[in-house]
């Protein structure tokens, strides 16, 4: 499907966003024993804090009740409502969700990183390419994070999927060199002292 740069902008729009500081209350033991690491349980609570409040413009509070509403098949759409399209992402002070049940959107992913976090030179030969247009490390890791969260459950060749095979282009696409048909968007801003990418997919 072919866009005009307005069209997917307002695509993007569509999307329901949420951020939340990480959470520091007690969480229910159903979540608890998810996980035997204090701090993934606290990332993954907090995770589907947001997801929780994303939903809300798409089905309504009273849609989704309990903590096995949220269960996610494929990191990829929501087990109870198939149609609705969801990623997530966290880091140490933040956790962020991103959710649609766009028809002209196939998938989408979204990541979070801090600006102050240091790139260290050892780890860019693992996702940099030299026919990247984003220059700047964090922002090109940050876009590719959001690219394969997005590009994942369409991808079927045998080959294992990594940041390195994603391509970065001026035109605010990505694609891949070994699946050229394989591509889509990313926007990337600033927020809470974090960079936000969103990816999408188009139907």
């Amino acid at each position: 499907m072919t866009l005009s740069q307005q069209e997917i902008s307002l695509l993007f729009d569509t999307l329901s966003i949420k951020l939340e500081d990480t959470y520091q209350g007690e969480i229910p033991r159903d979540v608890s024993e998810v996980y035997p690491s204090k701090k993934r349980v606290r990332d993954h609570y907090t995770s589907r804090l947001a997801l929780l409040h994303a939903l809300e413009s798409l089905k309504g509070p009273e849609s989704f009740q309990n903590y096995s509403d949220l269960i996610i098949d494929n990191h990829h759409h929501l087990r109870k409502a198939p149609e609705i399209l969801v990623s997530l992402t966290h880091t140490i002070e933040l956790a962020a969700a991103v959710v649609s049940n766009h028809p002209k959107i196939s998938s989408l992913g979204i990541d979070l990183e801090s600006t102050q976090r240091e790139m260290k030179e050892g780890i860019l030969k693992f996702f940099i390419r030299d026919e990247d247009t984003e220059s700047d490390p964090l922002k090109n890791w940050c876009i590719k994070e959001a690219a394969f969260k997005a590009l994942s459950p369409l991808y079927n060749l045998e080959k294992r999927l990594v940041l390195k095979d994603i391509i970065i282009s001026k035109d605010k696409t990505f694609f891949l060199e070994t699946l050229p048909e394989l591509k889509g968007h990313y926007s990337i801003e600033e927020r809470k002292g974090h960079y936000l990418a969103l990816a999408i997919t188009l139907a």
